[in-house]
């Protein structure tokens, strides 16, 4: 049926299906906090109904903000908006991507802004993978659209196929990052009903918590195979003959890195590599690899001093050989 003979919803029934849309939102990210990662389609599918423009229509989230007159700014870490091709750091860069995390909860380097979050869904890189900067908005309707509730494609696009064979921290990147930008979704949208209760006398049916946890350590694909072979392609994510892996390990605990107990950061594994992570009682960090020697190689450590919050971690390998770093210290280095 022709749009223009459709009956056209009330006020009221758009703030009931965001009211439903919010709760739907919150029970995906509860249950991919319990390991189900069949829920990443159904939080794919939601945050595209609510934030997305698709079919020429704009979020839902997004148009009854402007409707009620609500700011929809957040007070997050401002994450990039994209590489810098031409800087040295980033020649031969394949993937790069920080999650949105709110003020005091990330890196301290990227400033902490009051900012539109719609500015940030449709500007800001949620990821560069493929020699690409992916946006919020194009990461989501990706998702849902070629692997998720909106849509189940015949085929995916490359750095899609890139981005599933990834895993970090025992989850996938895309998992990551769609949590990240669900919570302020969920911050925004009570905002919105809240004002629609105080000025026009709505009453919700569903209570959203705003304060639910961003993605666990947890075992989310500890029963997947997660490899490239769930694709036709794989020369997509080969690894190369040279190349550097780096990633920065933090935990919720301030004093993780003295305090005497155990922690596990899970695995990060792209193809053939795989790095685990482990943090001991003695303030030692242990770097096991797979996938770069014939032989594992375990490197441990105790944590170097640094400036910054957390710890960095760097791996570098040619046909030389392979070297380590932690917060840029030197601790193993392999020659062939």
């Amino acid at each position: 049926m022709p749009r223009s003979k459709r009956i056209l919803k009330t006020f009221t029934r758009r703030l009931l299906d965001l009211d439903e849309h919010l709760f739907l939102l919150q029970q995906a990210i509860k249950s991919l906090n319990k390991g189900e990662s069949a829920y990443l389609k159904s939080l794919s599918a939601e945050l595209r109904v609510l934030i997305c423009f698709s079919s020429g229509t704009e979020g839902l989230l997004w148009r009854l903000a402007e409707e009620l007159k609500v700011k929809d700014y957040v007070y997050i870490h401002l994450p990039p908006a994209g590489i810098k091709k031409e800087h040295p750091l980033a020649r031969g860069l394949q993937l790069a991507f920080i999650p949105i995390a709110r003020a005091g909860m990330g890196d301290p380097r990227l400033p902490q802004v009051h900012i539109s979050l719609k500015t940030v869904i449709k500007e800001c890189m949620a990821v560069y993978v493929s020699g690409r900067c992916i946006t919020h908005e194009q990461l989501i309707k990706a998702v849902a659209q070629q692997m998720g509730s909106a849509h189940e494609d015949q085929g995916v696009e490359p750095y899609l196929v890139e981005l599933c064979d990834i895993i970090l921290s025992n989850t996938q990147p895309i998992t990551t990052i769609l949590i990240a930008d669900a919570l302020l979704v969920l911050e925004v949208g009570s905002r919105v009903l809240e004002q629609a209760e105080n000025v026009n006398g709505f009453t919700r049916k569903h209570k959203i918590n705003i304060n639910l946890n961003r993605l666990q350590n947890t075992s989310i694909h500890k029963h997947l195979n997660q490899n490239i072979g769930d694709f036709e392609n794989n020369s997509i994510c080969k690894l190369p003959d040279e190349g550097t892996l780096s990633f920065c390990l933090d935990h919720p605990h301030d004093d993780w890195m003295k305090d005497q107990n155990s922690y596990s950061f899970g695995r990060f594994k792209k193809g053939p590599l795989c790095v685990v992570p482990t943090k001991y009682p003695d303030g030692t960090l242990e770097i096991i690899i797979d996938g770069l020697l014939d032989e594992p190689i375990v490197a441990r450590h105790l944590i170097p001093e640094s400036k910054y919050p957390g710890v960095s971690v760097a791996v570098t390998w040619e046909k030389r050989g392979v070297t380590i770093y932690i917060n840029g210290k030197l601790i193993k280095k392999i020659t062939i």
